[in-house]
């Protein structure tokens, strides 16, 4: 039997939850401020007792400062510093000290600093049952909430926590909510909170009325209830409700259905998403090998170099906010975009001076080349290593956290659609840089015929140095793009390379329009089979498709014309 009533916890905050609802409802009456802050001073007595009754009288005062004060007291950012309460988001690092309620500044040089953090106390939740009722306060007070999201996210977890006593509240919120996202979660709590059934009154025609219209909405958080549900009638020996068992297949079939459907979706774009690393990767390789028939190696490496130089952007902007106060708080929202020329720029030196210490000397030598830029690839992941360690992350400005919920249980994550986007941005440029400006022009003349061009005075030597420089760049720019989705390591461009490379084979070597379509289907490809069969299984799969593509189409899908084709 399904009985959330075991836990005592929950059963002591429901109490309170019940009598404070009335004055949370009200959010007119409200609370004096200064009445406000002593009772989130208690929070930090040792007494549980004294700590229940302020969390009861935070929940009553209605006061939305709370929900942001609440997150940050459990996530322990909430310290004791000359008898008030300040929030300090990074300690480590130095952070200003705000106030607790207000988020404003306590003062202009106000920071962690060692001798302030020998002062303060650190505060927060005394076991689970504090937790819980601490999650359950900002529940109550963010259904009134005028900000959307943390409506949703209010109503949301009011059905997660099980707190069956703000039904009342919850109904009578559905018929004046009008932001389609929040009325959704009101009629899927609604439905959930509906299940948590008394003893006696299980199966009944209302209860099933519920479990159909939780079918209806077909949510994943209602299929993990609705498969509990059946997982429990199942189990009741002699005492199986073949209606209910009808009604619950039917429901989880509904949801199953459209969850289905949802995945497709996210696996496609998944896939759009880390095709665009491939193109980028691709691009570059494409030119590179396309102009100067050098397979590089070394190419995964210099998207590390751009992943390392937006690592290093990062840590630079925290230096000058945190340590030297030469920039705003704000100013860190600033850092990728300014990383992104950083890395491409870092990516293209490195690749320059490749081809100038080493390269140059091995052109007619595949064999030498393709081992010289394997040698310079161990030789560039071990110096990071030595330099940065194993593991290192890049933090996603705020404007780039979050998802863009398309549809019910279809979310897209902003990042993922930068990534995106940021892909056909550059796949913009290169075709101008190629088609129409004179680096491009020397460029084609050079891959269409090396002795014609130099003997019209194109140096055409220079052009291989600019030319690698620039497939090296966008490898940079795919690392930093590559950020966003994933860790920064030093061998992050080991895992990339031989689908560049396949990228490059499938597509048609120097071909602009191979490289975007290649990149693209290997990527959904990947996270289709990713899906169905185990990772490692769908790269296998891969490989052969590959195979028997060149077996069929040996130059690619755009194979090389005219001059270019006896190359």
């Amino acid at each position: 039997m399904l009985d959330f009533r075991k836990h005592s916890t929950v059963l002591l905050a429901l109490g309170a939850l019940s009598l404070a609802l009335a004055s949370v409802s009200l959010r007119a009456a409200g609370t004096d401020e200064a009445e406000v802050r002593k009772l989130m001073l208690k929070l930090a007595d040792d007494d549980k007792d004294t700590r229940k009754a302020a969390i009861e009288a935070l929940m009553k005062s209605g006061d939305m400062r709370l929900i942001p004060f609440f997150k940050d007291f459990s996530d322990t950012k909430i310290f004791v510093y000359k008898g008030q309460l300040v929030q300090c988001g990074d300690p480590e690092n130095a952070c200003p000290l705000l106030d607790a309620l207000t988020r404003a500044p306590l003062s202009e040089n106000a920071k962690a600093t060692p001798e302030v953090k020998a002062e303060w106390k650190s505060i927060s939740p005394m076991g689970r049952g504090e937790a819980n009722r601490i999650e359950s306060a900002r529940s109550l007070l963010g259904l009134y909430a005028p900000d959307n999201e943390i409506r949703r996210d209010s109503v949301v977890n009011c059905a997660s926590n099980e707190l069956e006593a703000t039904l009342p509240t919850l109904i009578e919120m559905l018929s004046k909510e009008q932001n389609k996202r929040v009325h959704f979660a009101l009629e899927e709590s609604i439905a959930r909170l509906r299940l948590l059934h008394a003893d006696g009154k299980k199966w009944t025609p209302e209860y099933l009325d519920a479990v159909r219209e939780l079918g209806q909405l077909c949510s994943a958080r209602g299929l993990s209830k609705l498969q509990s549900l059946k997982e429990e009638n199942m189990k009741e020996s002699g005492a199986k409700d073949d209606a209910a068992d009808k009604a619950l297949a039917t429901a989880i079939a509904q949801t199953e259905s459209w969850q289905r459907k949802a995945h497709s979706i996210g696996h496609l774009f998944s896939g759009i998403s880390l095709g665009s690393v491939f193109v980028l990767m691709a691009l570059g390789l494409s030119i590179i090998f396309g102009l100067m028939g050098v397979i590089n190696m070394a190419h995964g490496e210099l998207m590390m170099i751009g992943a390392y130089a937006t690592f290093e952007t990062q840590k630079a902007f925290e230096w000058a906010i945190h340590q030297k106060g030469w920039l705003s708080p704000g100013a860190f929202e600033w850092f990728f975009p300014v990383s992104i020329p950083l890395a491409f720029l870092s990516a293209a030196l490195v690749g320059y001076l490749m081809e100038r210490l080493i390269i140059r000397h091995l052109y007619g030598r595949p064999l030498d080349s393709l081992l010289a830029t394997w040698g310079i690839s161990l030789v560039l992941i071990q110096t990071i290593r030595l330099i940065f360690g194993d593991n290192n992350g890049v933090n996603s400005p705020d404007w780039l956290q979050g998802s863009w919920e398309v549809t019910q249980d279809v979310q897209l994550p902003y990042n993922r659609l930068f990534v995106i986007g940021f892909c056909w941005l550059c796949i913009l440029l290169m075709y101008v840089i190629i088609n129409k400006t004179k680096l491009g022009l020397l460029l084609r003349a050079t891959t269409q015929n090396r002795n014609m061009a130099a003997s019209l005075g194109v140096h055409t030597r220079r052009i291989d140095g600019y030319t690698f420089a620039l497939g090296a760049g966008l490898a940079g720019m795919a690392g930093c793009a590559l950020t966003q989705i994933g860790g920064v390591t030093p061998d992050m461009g080991q895992n990339y390379i031989v689908d560049s490379f396949i990228t490059v084979v499938t597509g048609g070597v120097g071909k602009l329009a191979g490289a975007i379509i290649g990149g693209f289907g290997l990527g959904m490809i990947d996270k289709f089979l990713e899906a169905i069969f185990a990772a490692v299984w769908g790269k296998i799969l891969i490989l052969l498709f590959v195979v028997l593509f060149i077996q069929w189409r040996p130059s690619g899908l755009f194979p090389a014309k005219g001059r270019s084709a006896d190359v």
